[in-house]
């Protein structure tokens, strides 16, 4: 008998949803992730274990590389915005 199990990444999801705004979510994130699902899905079609794995290590490769990128430019906004509500 078969488990059904949450898709890999769902974590990552909600994480890049909570530290990013909608636009950058679905600028920069959500590509990553609908790349993720339509690979995911057929490597698992395919059974391809050691292809899911690449999948997987390729995703979150990605991901956090794009969250790197990301998070000076987040932190510099919330900075300035901080700022600004204290000047009046």
């Amino acid at each position: 008998m078969a488990h059904i199990r949450r898709p890999p990444c769902r974590r990552l999801q909600r994480l890049a949803r909570f530290l990013f705004s909608k636009k950058t979510y679905s600028n920069v994130f959500s590509p990553i992730f609908a790349e993720f699902e339509e690979e995911y899905l057929l490597a698992i079609a395919e059974g391809g274990e050691g292809r899911v794995r690449m999948i997987l290590l390729r995703t979150y490769w990605s991901f956090w590389l794009a969250a790197l990128a990301q998070l000076p430019l987040s932190l510099l906004r919330v900075l300035y915005e901080l700022w600004k509500n204290t000047k009046r």
